[in-house]
């Protein structure tokens, strides 16, 4: 009886470890995000393959359903920013983002690389060329590289600091 005692609690023990390691999550410095988000990233998209999007061919539409402050139109998701920029991302194409400015031109495209925790996007200007990359550790935790590998933010919760820890903005 004591060795089946023993086997079991060897098991449970083993299985409450290994399922604690598979949720203790990684943490990252500011360095090693830093390494991980610059892995296996272009420079520079062509441009070709985004043909279509150079201007929000549905403007129309989109800014009446912005307005009306509706996120879900027909075949895409809507992100209206405080300074009338917006975002698409269409439902064919989750791991893509096209950001244009309040006239419907583009000045953007994200793509997502890496789809679960820990999240990398990349995002690109108009032109192409690399912008900056983002690293989402979680859903209330980011990293946020500029194209020459500087930190531009290290978002906590509703803080944002800087390469140096210091508090720069918080958001509501």
């Amino acid at each position: 009886m004591s060795k089946i005692c023993y086997t079991f609690f060897v098991f449970v023990s083993l299985f409450i470890v290994s399922a604690y390691t598979l949720n203790g999550g990684v943490s990252y410095t500011v360095e090693t995000a830093r390494i991980e988000c610059f892995k296996d990233v272009s420079e520079k998209i062509n441009m070709m393959n985004y043909v279509e999007h150079i201007t929000d061919k549905n403007f129309e539409e989109n800014n009446l359903a912005m307005r009306k402050k509706k996120k879900k139109y027909k075949n895409r998701y809507l992100t209206l920013f405080s300074d009338g920029a917006y975002s698409i991302s269409y439902r064919s194409k989750r791991n893509e983002y096209f950001y244009y400015n309040s006239s419907g031109k583009l000045i953007g495209i994200e793509l997502k690389t890496i789809t679960s925790y820990p999240q990398k996007s990349v995002m690109y200007d108009a032109d192409g060329n690399l912008d900056s990359i983002r690293l989402w550790l979680e859903n209330n935790e980011q990293f946020v590289f500029n194209k020459d590998k500087s930190l531009s933010s290290h978002w906590i919760g509703k803080n944002c600091y800087n390469e140096k820890g210091e508090l720069i903005m918080t958001r509501e």
